[in-house]
């Protein structure tokens, strides 16, 4: 059913919790090909290009992760507005289904700040898998135990 998967991915923590359900969804559908997207700005895209730096290394690393369980993954670095991007690449690209991330903001936070998940979400017209990412637990420090003199 889902022979084609985009997985947009940012670098972030909150984005990459939603590679192991790209994962389960592609090896449980028999997925064809999984494509890792990342949107950069034009300007900043340019930039990288004009430095020598190759903005594809982080996807192809995550690519090569997807290969070696068995799933045919390539990368697409896309250039101008995240939400817009994506979208049209979905649109007019072989993909059935978008597994993205979202970092679970509400009220006021999501209206000021707006979530790229959200607005692929309401403006695709193709399925969005959307995947609440998990907070980190907070690091802890060692237990340590007293002894309580007379105790």
């Amino acid at each position: 059913m889902y022979e084609y998967i985009l997985l947009p991915l940012d670098g972030s923590d909150i984005s990459e919790s939603a590679i192991p359900h790209a994962e389960t969804l592609a090896l449980g559908c028999g997925t064809k090909k999984v494509t890792i997207a990342h949107v950069v700005e034009r300007e900043r895209y340019e930039g990288m290009l004009a430095t020598g730096r190759r903005p594809g290394v982080y996807l192809q690393r995550t690519a090569e992760r997807l290969k070696a369980k068995g799933i045919d993954a390539d990368i697409k670095v896309l250039t101008g507005d995240p939400s817009e991007a994506l979208v049209s690449y979905a649109e007019n690209n072989p993909c059935d289904i978008i597994v993205m991330a979202s970092n679970g903001r509400s009220g006021a936070t999501r209206w000021a700040i707006g979530s790229v998940a959200d607005k692929v979400f309401r403006a695709s017209n193709v399925p969005v898998l959307m995947v609440k990412a998990l907070e980190r637990p907070a690091k802890r420090r060692p237990h340590r135990t007293r002894r309580i003199p007379g105790g």
